[in-house]
């Protein structure tokens, strides 16, 4: 009898196979004390692409000569099965010393509060191991190039603090320049589109450049996950005056809970004719990638790149170094196209320039509370995140380094972000888990031959106010989660006289506005009980 391998099937193997070698881990490179009297310390990632664990071991080897009384080691976890390995590990207890972990994980929004130490006080330390760089003196926080803005804004507490980011992430547009020649001919006139208009008769080229030579040709390689990255930068971009409008405290930023209230106040919904004209945006970038992308992974998108049958890939610079290895043609790197005030479609409703790079930091890492070797877990943070060896980390890596100080390598230049348009956050494909359901499984609707925004938009309008209540009240739950320890420690300082108090003050100020933000959730929810 043989065995019909189904997805389902697969996904168990998978999670038996990363539950193996969990446990071989454990048992046989398991964290503590060496008989030597060393100390061994973990670091658990899913960025086992080309770059990150080069970074990382030419980051440990030095770490060891400088203290060869503590060994780290890289825990390597295949991306598909890191929800499960992570929340495996942290439930039982056996989790890494140092854990990577981002707050667009689905279904992952109560890990922090549950299993991470905030490290806030930390951060208005000076690093140490900054010693006789130009960061010397300056607390911990402000030596990373964005000042953690983006981990705080995703912080299950407001006003803590929880992790440390490696590198500097955008979003780009990777160009196959051989074929661009090819397509484009010797025109000198051809420049690079920087407006969607330009793109989309840049694309008009490509299709007439295959359909003339037989060649299977593309203007995107298409895949869910990198076509989902598109769409909700490009959702962004030209809903920049939806997102001015819901800003009621000009912070000219969102968190993903103001798009939900905002949302289920009714101040914005799909029917609006704004964002309607953005979906049908959606559709056109669909439309120049191959039929059935929605059904193809990421994997599936960088092949068809490298095989010359796509233009161009969409996806972030964390794929820079894997890209420009692998590829036997030159691999340019380029900004997204925007739409402007005369664009055809959105133009009516252009609000200005979205950034599409930016000094945000990511590949956060997070100190385990369960961590038996805090203090060394914390030594090796700081040295982690220190100009040298954020030097080391991007020579070897080949991703830009969070911290300031460190000198970009020329062929990086172009992956830099820049700071020349306004960034809300995205929140109109997804807010949470529910919502992320609701638009990605209708996501075929909009787009193929027999998708359209009308048929979209009604389907999800009846999903969608479910959808975001379900997330609200999730995160609601967290703030609740995250906010309950923190009670006991506010009390504890008070009653034992606590000589920071700067510190505690701070504390209170950041419980308040938290509290503010859980009660404003809870009368949202009650509001909009009867909705739906």
């Amino acid at each position: 009898m043989k065995l019909k391998f189904t997805r389902g099937r697969i996904a168990l193997v998978f999670l038996l196979l990363a539950y193996a070698g969990s446990a071989w881990w454990l048992l046989t490179r398991g964290g503590g004390m060496l008989d030597d009297g060393r100390t061994r310390i973990s670091i658990a990632h899913w960025q086992i692409e080309y770059g990150p664990p080069d970074g990382l071991a030419a980051v440990i080897k030095r770490y060891h000569e400088l203290r060869p009384d503590i060994e780290v080691e890289q825990v390597l976890v295949p991306g598909r099965i890191y929800r499960q390995w992570l929340r495996t590990n942290l439930v039982g207890g056996t989790g890494a010393d140092i854990i990577e972990y981002g707050s667009f994980l689905p279904g992952m929004r109560d890990v922090p509060a549950r299993y991470f130490e905030p490290i806030t006080g930390l951060m208005n330390e000076p690093n140490p191991y900054n010693r006789g760089t130009p960061l010397e003196g300056v607390p911990w926080r402000n030596t990373f190039h964005d000042g953690l803005f983006n981990e705080q804004l995703y912080t299950p507490e407001i006003g803590q603090l929880y992790s440390v980011t490696l590198c500097q992430v955008t979003m780009r547009l990777f160009c196959n320049e051989r074929l661009l020649r090819e397509i484009v001919g010797d025109d000198p006139s051809f420049r690079m589109p920087t407006t969607l208009e330009e793109f989309r008769r840049l694309a008009a080229k490509t299709q007439e450049f295959s359909q003339r030579t037989g060649r299977t040709v593309y203007t995107l390689a298409g895949a869910k996950l990198n076509a989902e990255w598109l769409l909700e930068f490009m959702l962004s971009a030209t809903l920049m005056n939806v997102s001015m409008e819901l800003d009621r405290d000009a912070q000219l930023a969102l968190y993903l809970r103001d798009f939900q209230m905002a949302y289920l106040r009714g101040r914005w919904n799909y029917h609006r004719p704004d964002v309607q004209a953005a979906l049908g945006v959606i559709r056109e970038l669909t439309a120049m990638m191959r039929p059935g992308f929605i059904q193809l992974e990421r994997d599936d998108a960088v092949r068809e790149f490298m095989n010359g049958h796509a233009l161009f890939v969409a996806t972030g610079t964390w794929d820079a170094s894997s890209l420009i290895r692998l590829a036997d043609f030159p691999v340019g790197i380029h900004r997204f196209p925007q739409p402007d005030a005369a664009d055809p479609l959105v133009g009516s409703f252009h609000a200005g320039r979205a950034a599409d790079g930016s000094k945000l930091t990511g590949m956060a890492f997070y100190l385990n509370k369960q961590s038996p070797h805090k203090a060394a877990a914390i030594d090796f943070l700081r040295y982690l995140t220190s100009v040298e060896a954020g030097q080391l980390f991007m020579e070897h890596s080949g991703w830009i380094s969070s911290i300031r100080e460190t000198k970009v390598p020329p062929p990086l230049a172009p992956a830099k972000g820049v700071l020349d348009g306004l960034s809300y956050g995205g929140g109109y494909m997804k807010t949470g888990a529910e919502s992320a359901r609701v638009f990605t499984q209708n996501l075929y609707r909009l787009v193929g031959p027999q998708g359209g925004v009308e048929q979209f938009v009604e389907t999800i309008e009846r999903e969608m106010p479910g959808a975001q209540r379900a997330d609200l009240q999730l995160e609601v739950r967290n703030l609740v989660e995250a906010l309950r320890p923190q009670d006991t420690g506010l009390v504890a300082r008070r009653m034992l006289g606590a000589t920071d108090q700067e510190r505690a003050e701070l504390l209170v100020t950041s419980q308040t506005l938290a509290e503010s933000q859980l009660y404003e959730g809870l009368v949202v929810l009650g509001e909009t009980a009867s909705q739906p």
